[in-house]
């Protein structure tokens, strides 16, 4: 199996992308299963030959996707990775889609592509194939489906891991710990415990998607979705007026421009604490 450090160093190696750009397709269908506006992003169905296997590493520049590959460590492994300023979306081979969110991973056996890995945070929408189920696995916490379309959240740089239901079900299963989770809902996981919480998972999604619209929507909403969209955790000091309700809309924005908005409409700050960690505050 190729270690995530393995692939990060792999990326830092690559130097050139391939000269033609990806087609895109449409993202209505999932969008409008998901409530969220938008169009579809392909990434592509690009596979080496057999005796070698694929690291598709997908970088955003001038608007479009462009697809950088080389050979992995293993012959038997293939192993997507999205850089840290860049989203992938990619086809598997049993159909399913998933969408990598930036600075992620996703790999698996050539033996066994419905059992996958991720780092990161992924969106699957998952195929049913013959009864087979789809697992993917952090690590830490096991997601089990049929066919269904979920998020799942697992960095290293956040306190707890999350996976949130679109549609169908899922089996979560941490430690001795297990749960089943129905549409609407969101599961998070801490030190092998797992809580229920329902939640408006269609924020937790709207990364997948090309903007960002909100309209008249609670600072509190506005910040899940943030961290999601930029990939970072937020924390907001206690005189943060979350009920505060904004309107405006996040595109190409960077996450400095779109902090800027929020503070001139709210007069709230935002203060960096690293790298992937940001605290908003009155003051």
């Amino acid at each position: 199996m190729t270690s995530d450090s393995s692939l990060w160093e792999l990326w830092d190696r690559t130097e050139a992308a391939s000269s033609g750009s990806v087609y895109e397709g449409d993202l209505q269908e999932i969008h409008r299963a998901m409530g969220v506006c938008g169009r579809r992003r392909f990434a592509g169905r690009q596979w080496l030959a057999a005796a070698a296997v694929s690291v598709a590493i997908l970088f955003i520049m001038a608007g479009e996707y462009f697809i950088i590959k080389r050979q992995a460590v293993s012959e038997d492994r293939v192993s997507y990775v999205t850089s840290p300023s860049a989203k992938g979306d990619f086809v598997l081979p049993d159909g399913s889609h998933v969408w990598l969110n930036s600075a992620s991973s996703l790999s698996f056996d050539k033996s066994n592509p419905r059992q996958v890995v991720l780092e990161g945070e992924g969106f699957f929408d998952v195929c049913k194939k013959d009864g087979q189920p789809f697992t993917v696995s952090t690590g830490t916490v096991d997601v089990k489906v049929l066919g269904t379309r979920f998020n799942v959240r697992s960095s290293s740089h956040f306190e707890r891991e999350e996976v949130s239901l679109v549609s169908g079900r899922v089996e979560i299963r941490s430690g001795e710990n297990t749960m089943l989770l129905s549409p609407g809902e969101k599961a998070a996981i801490e030190s092998g415990s797992i809580t229920r919480e329902r939640a408006d998972v269609t924020f937790d999604c709207s990364w997948t998607g090309r903007e960002l619209v909100f309209d008249n929507v609670a600072l509190s909403d506005i910040l899940v979705s943030l961290e999601h969209w930029y990939n970072v955790n937020i924390t907001v000091a206690p005189e943060v007026p979350l009920s505060s309700r904004l309107s405006f809309k996040v595109r190409r924005e960077t996450l400095a421009e779109t902090q800027r908005i929020i503070t001139r409409i709210t007069g709230c700050h935002f203060k960096p604490l690293d790298e992937n960690n940001i605290m908003i505050t009155k003051r």
